[in-house]
């Protein structure tokens, strides 16, 4: 029983030391006043009492950073707040008083500075409103009077206003303005500060016109020529861009007449517009260069047409600058195909000619065909020929030869004996070992420098025995002269194609190369 009470006694004890423990104060933070107010010019210092039982600190709002100070005191139980001298607009600025760590809600002091007399001076601006147009402004002159003793104005646009620029000059200042990208209008102000605080600030009002959208027409085409070759297939194109007006476009000689060998592609809808612009081929042998235009024409009067000049060269091929002699040439291989008469069932052969593909050079050149493709080394003249003679038969002895007589360049032979083929390309290429029809090449150090298709003349051929006297006397398609002489044997390679047998019987030969 005595053991029970004690214990009680024991638990009752610390009971009394627990509740005997002192109670943390909670923090706390007041000002002694929530607003002041100041005089304009030479207003004292005010004191605001500050009670805590924590750490504080006070900010001066950065509004009014400029002329309003807030300083705690040396006994740290207040504020002693102080102002600058006015202008002539009150001013209004916020003390925060705050705790440095504990949640405390912070406190706000307002101080209010009234007002100073504006000072009397004259401070004009004239003119105080300026407009501009949308693009290509010119400036605009601004006079500042102002007549306060020694002071100073300076101009700038405001923030918004970064498409305006301000230079300023003795009493005045000089505005101009970027062009507007839009086409609506802007507006903004450049404000003229007095150097003295107590003369308030005034305002130039600036507009700008939107972008005036005209009528336009322009094409992608710089310069405004496209020149074809004569066999040209080529097609320019040429975008077209226009504002607020149609077009159409068409082909003249000058004259208003239309150019028939002009072809125009014409599309102009929303999603596209351009012209195709191509040519039919100037071919004929000794057709002179033509000129044409493209007239693209705006449905809006203020608008002037755009005229692009086409142009288009005769068959000229040539890049010789004069005349050649030729006086060297020694060397001739012949490939020939001849085609006897095909028996009278199957209706008789009507092919008139044998073709003789000539390939002539001088003494400087060499004709390597030890590997493909074969290649002249060396520097010299040299021709290629295709030459049609009269029908040579297939003979046992394997004797062929070149007709004498002449035999006329012609640009569609149709295999019609004593013709040699016209010069051309293929598709603007001109093959310099194989070329299509005839050609004179000028060879140096292995390479063509000069070639000339022939384009008319005749060539002389003369044999005796197995010695040829060929005599040259063409032209090309720029009208050069091509003449001289070889004197050669001919190193041929024949090719022969047997008529078909006889129906119920064989034939006299099974053909091939000879």
């Amino acid at each position: 029983m005595k053991k029970i009470v004690s214990l009680v006694a024991a638990a009752c004890a610390l009971a009394f030391v627990a509740c005997d423990k002192p109670t943390e104060s909670e923090p706390t933070l007041t000002v002694g006043s929530t607003s002041l107010t100041f005089e304009a010019v030479g207003s004292p210092a005010q004191n605001v009492g500050v009670t805590s039982n924590v750490e504080w600190k006070c900010t001066v709002a950065e509004s009014a950073a400029a002329w309003l100070t807030a300083v705690k005191t040396d006994s740290g139980d207040g504020i002693t707040v102080s102002v600058t001298d006015n202008g002539p607009e009150q001013r209004v600025g916020k003390i925060t008083v705050e705790a440095v760590s504990a949640k405390v809600k912070a406190k706000e002091i307002t101080v209010t500075q009234k007002a100073g007399e504006a000072v009397a001076v004259e401070f004009t601006l004239t003119p105080d409103k300026l407009e501009f147009v949308g693009e290509s402004a010119p400036a605009q002159e601004v006079t500042v009077v102002l007549d306060g003793e020694g002071m100073t104005w300076k101009a700038a646009p405001e923030a918004d206003g970064t498409w305006a620029h301000v230079e300023a000059g003795d009493g005045k200042f000089t505005v101009t303005v970027d062009d507007n990208p839009s086409t609506s209008p802007r507006a903004t102000r450049i404000v003229v500060t007095p150097s003295d605080e107590s003369v308030a600030a005034k305002s130039v009002t600036v507009t700008q016109n939107g972008k005036e959208i005209k009528p336009s027409l322009s094409v992608t085409m710089d310069p405004l020529e496209c020149s074809f070759r004569y066999n040209d297939i080529s097609v320019y194109r040429c975008n077209v861009e226009a504002v607020l007006t149609d077009w159409t476009a068409g082909t003249s000689d000058g004259a208003g007449n239309l150019v028939p060998w002009i072809n125009l592609t014409v599309v102009n809808n929303d999603d596209e517009a351009y012209i195709g612009i191509g040519v039919d081929a100037n071919d004929e042998p000794g057709a002179p260069e033509r000129t044409g235009y493209v007239v693209i024409t705006p449905t809006a009067e203020e608008l002037e047409p755009i005229t692009i000049t086409v142009k288009q060269g005769g068959p000229t091929l040539s890049t010789l600058t004069g005349p050649v002699e030729i006086t060297d040439m020694t060397n001739v291989i012949c490939n020939v195909d001849f085609f006897p008469n095909t028996p009278e069932a199957d209706g008789g052969d009507t092919r008139l000619s044998a073709t003789w593909d000539m390939y002539i050079w001088g003494t400087g050149l060499e004709y390597d065909t030890s590997g493909w493709p074969y290649v002249y080394r060396g520097s010299g003249n040299r021709l290629k020929l295709s030459v049609y003679s009269t029908k040579i038969p297939h003979n046992d002895d394997n004797e062929y030869y070149l007709p004498d007589g002449e035999y006329t360049v012609v640009r569609n032979s149709d295999n019609q004996p004593n013709t040699i083929t016209y010069g051309q390309d293929n598709l603007g290429v001109v093959d310099p070992i194989f070329p299509m029809g005839s050609w004179y090449f000028d060879t140096q150090n292995d390479a063509a420098v000069a070639q000339a298709p022939l384009a008319g003349g005749k060539m002389t051929v003369q044999r005796n025995g197995e010695v040829y006297t060929l005599t040259f006397d063409f032209t090309d398609d720029a009208g050069n002269a091509i003449t001289g002489t070889c004197t050669a044997t001919f190193n041929m390679t024949v090719t022969y194609n047997p008529p078909e047998p006889p129906l119920g019987g064989g034939g006299e030969d099974d053909g091939g190369v000879v």
